[in-house]
């Protein structure tokens, strides 16, 4: 080496790293019950997916997240924006935004996918987290919420660009709550 002590070297002790201390918190898999847990800490209104015990779904300001562990080595969370492309042309539109924010944008990863009912296109906003070693409560937390925050941005953003694609009112009931 070089002589220099990292701060990432455990063998040296807190003096040598200027006294900073950087015992990682214990890390842990992730699994639904923790997920369930960290969520209700930082009061997220979700439920269970009924289809799959491994996802959570909740409405959030402008999208529908899905927090998804149903693969076992990674956390993604994916927003489905509450903006809609009801023909090609608006579809396009959607994808030349996405082409221009992907290649800048660390987080989150955008794509275009058909609704469900073949009936236009929608946005989705994704970010995950490699969990297959298992994360710490605090990178569970920071990853939720600078994901969170990131997609808010990016969404927000978006709207401002294509304000006749957003499909309904922030403050309006949905049919997921009634």
């Amino acid at each position: 080496g070089n002589g220099t002590i990292s701060a990432y070297d455990e063998n040296a002790s807190a003096a040598d790293k200027g006294g900073m201390s950087v015992s990682p918190s214990q890390t842990s898999p992730v699994t639904s019950t923790r997920l369930d847990r960290t969520l209700t800490d930082l009061h997220v209104d979700f439920r269970p997916s009924s289809t799959d015990d491994a996802v959570f779904t909740s409405l959030e300001q402008n999208a529908f997240y899905f927090w998804d562990l149903s693969h076992p080595d990674f956390f993604r969370i994916r927003a489905h924006w509450r903006g809609e492309a009801p023909d090609e042309d608006s579809r396009t539109e959607l994808e030349l935004v996405a082409a221009k924010i992907n290649p800048v944008e660390f987080s989150p990863k955008l794509f275009i996918v058909p609704l469900a009912d073949d009936e236009g296109y929608q946005l989705v906003a994704e970010t995950t987290l490699i969990i297959a070693d298992g994360v710490s409560d605090e990178q569970l937390t920071g990853f939720i919420t600078r994901s969170v925050a990131s997609i808010a941005e990016v969404l927000h953003a978006l709207e401002r660009q294509l304000p006749d694609m957003v499909t309904w009112d922030v403050d309006a009931p949905h049919e997921e709550d009634r």
